[in-house]
């Protein structure tokens, strides 16, 4: 199986992206797809990244972190 063919399902079966996201490589071993090292380095990469934007954007959405005293126009 191909990087492209593994994220395609990632976004389209909800079950086997939460899997991945938990173990990619019990993940992998599991469903029988065989990826190289640097292949597997790539995909962790990239959930990574992923992990840190969706941290990123919950932050921004996060009404506390923008209420909080140093954002108060009054006490800046």
């Amino acid at each position: 199986m191909k990087l492209e063919q593994i994220v395609h399902r990632m976004a389209t079966d909800e079950g086997f992206a939460s899997a991945v996201r938990k173990d990619l490589e019990g993940t992998l071993a599991r469903e029988g797809i065989h990826l190289r090292p640097e292949e597997i380095s790539a995909l962790k990469s990239t959930l990574s990244g992923a992990d840190e934007a969706r941290d990123l954007i919950s932050g921004l959405l996060d009404p506390v972190i923008w209420h909080s005293p140093q954002f108060d126009p009054r006490t800046s």
